[in-house]
């Protein structure tokens, strides 16, 4: 659905050119851990993309987008894990005239031994017509082990996580939109 919007905004903004509305491919962050006889599952919405009209719009997690998704304490209370923090990921949108938006940050620490399969899906293009807008910051995941050793990961994979295992994903910010010098 995301792609399909993308192209419908991009095809009216050909039409009339006075609408410059960039939007970004569709981005996915999601993580999963079994702990053999539970899973459970993660996304992070990316921010959006800035345009013309108004900086671009934060990411909502699923716990604020859906009721029927438990709080941080039922997920504690469900899991053998603990949700170390929830918030904007800082400075994670492009710079720009105006700001895009930032993505999310969502850090866990495991207390029980866990199969962890991540993958962070990035758009293959560049978003559309920011008019000189910085690109935000990419996806990214890493564990920090009991040792404090922080472990950058690919985009993709899967690995065995031990108790005490802190994980970090963060989603992309979106793209400023316009130099900050210009007026519009």
């Amino acid at each position: 659905a995301t792609i399909l919007a993308d192209h419908i905004i991009y095809t009216l903004s050909s039409i009339d050119k006075s609408i410059h509305l960039p939007q970004r491919g569709s981005s996915q962050c999601s993580f999963e851990l079994d702990f053999g006889d539970q899973h459970f599952f993660e996304t992070l919405e990316p921010g959006i993309a800035a345009n013309k009209h108004s900086h671009g719009l934060h990411g909502k997690s699923l716990w604020v987008r859906s009721h029927l998704h438990p709080s941080v304490e039922g997920v504690e209370k469900l899991f053998p894990l603990q949700v170390d923090s929830f918030s904007f990921r800082k400075n994670s949108g492009g710079e720009g005239l105006r700001k895009g938006g930032r993505g999310i940050l969502k850090s866990f620490t495991v207390h029980k031994k866990c199969h962890f399969k991540w993958a962070i899906i990035e758009p293959e293009e560049k978003d559309f017509d920011s008019q000189g807008g910085k690109e935000g910051l990419k996806a990214e995941v890493y564990i920090v082990n009991n040792n404090g050793e922080k472990i950058p990961l690919p985009n993709v994979g899967s690995r065995d996580l031990q108790n005490g295992d802190h994980i970090v994903m963060q989603s992309s910010g979106g793209s400023g939109f316009g130099k900050v010098s210009e007026e519009l």
